[in-house]
């Protein structure tokens, strides 16, 4: 009678580890698809980003190569607003803390920069 619980001990202990190595590889599994999926989201919105920034950068360069530094200047502080609106009321690094303090600093003599402030804090007043 002896063998037959070892053998049943050991065929239970087979069966366990089986059905707990499925589970265990289905879970990795759903782990690893959602998280390439969030990789992958994440990288568009970071190429959305740059390319925005590049399309920031060359609407001002071109202003500037045809003569309008009012409407470079105007593209610029948009940029530099919308970069303050993003980081206004969250917890931020040292990085972004600085470059707040620099926005700030720049506004009191920039004054396309305080109407690009001013200009979407009046459009979110309005909605």
């Amino acid at each position: 009678m002896t063998p037959f619980i070892i053998l049943g001990a050991v065929f239970g202990t087979l069966a366990t580890w089986a059905v707990c190595k499925y589970f265990y590889d289905q879970r990795r599994r759903h782990y690893l698809r959602d998280t390439t999926a969030q990789m992958q989201q994440s990288m568009e919105i970071q190429d959305q980003f740059y390319a925005t920034q590049a399309m920031l950068y060359l609407s001002a360069l071109r202003a500037l190569e045809s003569g309008d530094s009012e409407s470079a200047k105007h593209d610029l502080a948009s940029g530099a607003a919308g970069f303050y609106r993003q980081f206004r009321d969250s917890e931020q690094s040292q990085w972004i803390q600085t470059q707040k303090r620099e926005v700030e600093l720049l506004a009191k003599s920039s004054r396309s920069l305080r109407e690009a402030l001013e200009r979407r804090q009046n459009d979110n007043a309005a909605s």
